[in-house]
C-alpha cells in the first residue's frame, strides 16, 4: 500500500504562521502539505494575508519543501465568484502555491445562495471560475463534511476538481440535529474506523471523469479524540488506518492549532510523528 502524502490545514494565526520554526515544526511531524486557510467564513473575500505576507509563506514552504495550498470559504454568489477572478491570480502568483481549495462546509449550500436561481446553478457558475483558473497551472480541490451533498452521487462542483478530501472526522463530541451535545460511542457509526467508511464511502459516489478526477483523499480531525479506555493516539490510529484502506491521495489533518499551535494536544503531536 502506497503511503498517502501528510498534510495539515493551517489556521494558526498568520503572525506565527510567518516563523520559519513554524515550517520546522511541520516538516518535524511530517507534514508535506500545508493548507493555509486564506480567508475567514466572513461574507465576502477576505484575505487574511497580504501578498507581501504570502510572499513569506510561500518562500518559508519551498524551504521546508512542503506544498502550500490556499484554502477558501466559496459563497454561492456572483460578487464573490467576481472577486476570486480578480483577486486569486496575484495571490497565487506571490504565493506560489500549487493549489486551491474550496471549503463548502459552511458556505455553499443553499440558505447563502443569492444571485443564482438555485445552488446547482450557483455550481456551475464556480467550476466556470476553475476553468478559469486552470491556465495557472494550479490544482483544483474540494472539501467538505460527510453528509454534505458535495460529497455524494449529487455532487455538483466536486466532481469538477481534482482532489476531494471528504472530512472523515470521528471526534467524541458532536452535536444532534437541533444543536444539542451529543456523545459518540467509540464502536458507534461516527466512532473512528466507522466514521472513515461512511464518509468514504460516500466520497466514492462522487461522479468521476475519464481521468479519475477527483482523486479520492481524506481529512481526519486532531482533535477531541480521547474515549473513555482509548487513547488520543489510539483513536488517530484507528482513523488513519481505516483511511489507508481507500488509498487516499492525501491525508490531511483538521487542524495545526491542535498539533503545533496554541491549544496543541501531545496525543496529535506524537501520533504524527509515528507515522511521518
Amino acid at each position: 500500500m502506497t503511503k498517502p502524502a501528510h498534510g495539515l490545514w493551517i489556521d494558526d494565526a498568520p503572525r506565527e504562521v510567518a516563523k520559519p520554526d513554524y515550517w520546522a515544526k511541520l516538516k518535524d511531524h511530517g507534514i508535506s502539505v500545508a493548507a493555509v486557510m486564506l480567508e475567514s467564513v466572513s461574507a465576502g473575500f477576505d484575505p487574511r494575508y497580504t501578498l507581501a505576507e504570502l510572499g513569506v509563506l510561500g518562500n518559508l514552504a519551498r524551504r521546508a519543501d512542503i506544498e502550500l495550498v490556499l484554502t477558501v470559504w466559496p459563497e454561492p454568489r456572483p460578487h464573490y465568484l467576481a472577486q476570486l477572478v480578480e483577486k486569486i491570480p496575484p495571490i497565487l502568483r506571490a504565493s506560489g502555491a500549487t493549489a486551491l481549495e474550496f471549503d463548502a462546509e459552511s458556505n455553499f449550500t443553499r440558505k447563502r445562495v443569492a444571485g443564482f436561481k438555485n445552488l446547482e446553478e450557483a455550481a456551475e457558475a464556480t467550476a466556470q471560475v476553475l476553468i478559469k483558473f486552470r491556465d495557472l497551472a494550479i490544482r483544483s480541490e474540494l472539501t467538505t463534511f460527510t453528509m454534505h451533498s458535495e460529497n455524494s452521487k449529487s455532487a455538483q462542483l466536486a466532481d469538477d476538481v481534482d482532489r476531494l478530501l471528504p472530512q472523515a472526522y470521528s471526534v467524541r463530541n458532536r452535536k444532534d440535529a437541533k444543536g444539542d451535545p451529543l456523545t459518540i460511542e467509540w464502536g458507534g457509526a461516527y466512532g473512528p474506523g466507522a466514521m472513515q467508511r461512511l464518509t468514504l464511502n460516500r466520497a466514492l459516489e462522487v461522479p468521476r471523469k475519464e481521468n479519475g478526477k477527483p482523486e479520492l483523499s481524506c481529512g481526519l480531525a486532531a482533535y477531541d479524540q480521547e474515549w473513555p479506555g482509548h487513547t488520543g493516539e489510539d483513536a488517530m490510529r484507528v482513523a488513519y488506518e481505516a483511511a489507508l484502506t481507500y488509498s487516499p491521495k492525501e491525508i490531511r489533518w483538521w487542524s495545526s492549532k491542535w498539533v503545533v499551535g496554541g491549544v496543541a494536544k501531545a496525543y496529535a503531536s506524537r501520533f504524527l510523528r509515528s507515522i511521518a
